[in-house]
């Protein structure tokens, strides 16, 4: 998905729950449940729309990081119990606690594009792995699923980011994971995707303590 697509998911969540919000009690089961859906898509969009807008600071590379000791396990957990992507699907999420010093706003939008990554490619009947684990020099996390990667997409995601950006809608790797591997640079970490065990892919982003 580009960026616009992605931002226009939860713009579209936000309206329809509005809507249905008219027609329902908000202190009523169904309306607690309709306000948290309507918080996490304002969230996710809040997140979204503050990376368009730094587009162009992480293209020249002058993007500033709000950096402080984050704990990814609760991190991921709370953007995948936010993801949309993944109800009703088979997730599998083994974390360590692990602290590591980085921007959180701009973690969490990496987590985001590889869980959309995952949905994009399987179905609903597959399963997507998540995994946060510690590494000598920081940090690891892994979206893997069952569909197998073209070579010329592998090779993308380990590209440049010019070269990445520049293929984007044309075979190569899709804008949303162009900026991912942008983010994870501007952290001094890297992004890449390798064969998963057993079949299928392991997208992985890095990020150093």
């Amino acid at each position: 998905d580009g960026l616009a697509t992605q931002v226009r998911r939860p713009l579209t969540s936000i309206l329809g729950v509005s809507l249905a919000l008219q027609h329902n009690d908000p202190e009523s089961r169904d309306g607690r449940e309709l306000v948290k859906q309507l918080g996490t898509n304002a969230r996710k969009l809040d997140r979204m729309v503050g990376v368009l807008l730094e587009i162009d600071r992480l293209a020249d590379g002058t993007l500033r990081l709000n950096r402080r000791r984050t704990d990814l396990r609760a991190l991921v957990r709370r953007v995948v119990e936010d993801s949309p992507d993944l109800a009703n699907r088979n997730v599998h999420v083994e974390a360590e606690k692990v602290v590591v010093p980085v921007d959180p706003f701009m973690v969490e939008e990496m987590v985001d594009s590889l869980l959309s990554n995952a949905n994009a490619r399987t179905s609903s009947a597959s399963h997507v792995w998540i995994t946060v684990s510690s590494d000598p020099e920081g940090a690891v996390i892994a979206v893997d699923d069952t569909a197998d990667v073209p070579e010329a997409r592998r090779h993308a995601l380990t590209s440049s980011h010019d070269e990445q950006m520049g293929g984007a809608g044309r075979g190569g790797m899709s804008t949303g994971l162009a900026v991912l591997q942008r983010l994870a640079e501007v952290h001094a970490g890297r992004a890449w995707v390798e064969e998963r065990e057993g079949g299928g892919a392991s997208f992985r982003v890095f990020l150093p303590d």
